[in-house]
């Protein structure tokens, strides 16, 4: 007997919490507690590190991802909410004298439309585009080397540099539904507080960069819904592979673009769960 491979044309939606339902409600986990297991001290006391640890409700301060926080317009004068990092893409790179097959990045307005392209499928609309973000300023961050006494090896520290903030110029944002969007490009890596190597090679994480602007944002926004993509960088495929050296990096570019629309459609589903859309 042979079966024939067929397309699926429905699909159960998941009975248990999916990860975009658990980014929303962190304090999901503490509801659906057994009695049980509350019933045994051994078992409350790890349930309790646990939660520690993992459970954001756990907090003092509300997580950015918290359904608990007013939507839309409610939100004035009230501190931003953020959006977590959707991780599409490594967002990895470098660009020097020496770097090999090195990553296709997007320019800001590919990036930008592809962005508005797969909000406006959602029915969102962000007419706004650079404006300053009131009361954000993004300290830019440098590494600092020295030798350690004890091996005799280089080390580099991290160091942020306060004095040096610079207001943040949002890429898109609708004033009247509370919504900004910030891209981290190559253009601005530096400018939105990517590290600066000081050699002849400049490494790039944009993911991490990304997470440091979304960082400020919290702790400094007021007002928005707010979420912060990052290029994804995807590599061409290497020099044995076959096709135009031209080709290949175009099709690196379309994988992008692919992995930052991703982004984009969990930012939507993470804003009906937030009760904006």
């Amino acid at each position: 007997m042979s079966l024939e491979c067929a397309p699926m044309k429905h699909c159960r939606f998941p009975v248990y919490p999916t990860r975009l339902e658990i980014l929303a409600d962190p304090d999901l986990l503490k509801r659906h507690i057994p009695a049980t297991w509350l019933s045994r001290g051994e078992m409350a006391g790890l349930l309790s590190v646990f939660l520690a640890v993992n459970g954001t409700g756990c907090s003092k301060d509300q997580p950015a991802a918290s359904s608990t926080r007013p939507a839309g317009s409610d939100l004035a004068g009230k501190a931003a909410i953020v959006a977590p990092i959707f991780e599409h893409g490594d967002g990895r790179g470098a660009v020097g004298c020496v770097v090999t097959n090195p990553p296709v990045f997007l320019s800001e307005e590919e990036a930008l439309q592809v962005i508005t392209e797969e909000l406006a499928q959602a029915g969102l609309v962000l007419p706004q585009r650079n404006t300053q973000m009131e009361g954000v300023a993004i300290p830019p961050r440098k590494y600092e080397f020295q030798l350690d006494w004890v091996s005799g090896e280089p080390r580099s520290t991290l160091v942020v540099l306060s004095n040096k903030s610079k207001p943040l110029d949002l890429d898109l944002r609708d004033p009247a539904k509370g919504v900004a969007i910030e891209f981290v490009s190559a253009s601005d890596y530096i400018s939105l507080g990517g590290p600066a190597s000081g050699s002849s090679v400049q490494g790039l994480d944009f993911k991490d960069v990304a997470g440091w602007v979304g960082k400020n944002v919290q702790e400094q926004g007021r007002g928005l819904h707010a979420a912060v993509f990052y290029d994804p960088a995807a590599r061409p495929t290497s020099d044995r592979q076959p096709g135009s050296w031209k080709q290949r990096s175009e099709d690196s570019k379309n994988e992008s673009k692919r992995l930052l629309r991703l982004q984009v459609k969990d930012f939507v589903d993470w804003l009906k769960g937030q009760g904006v859309i």
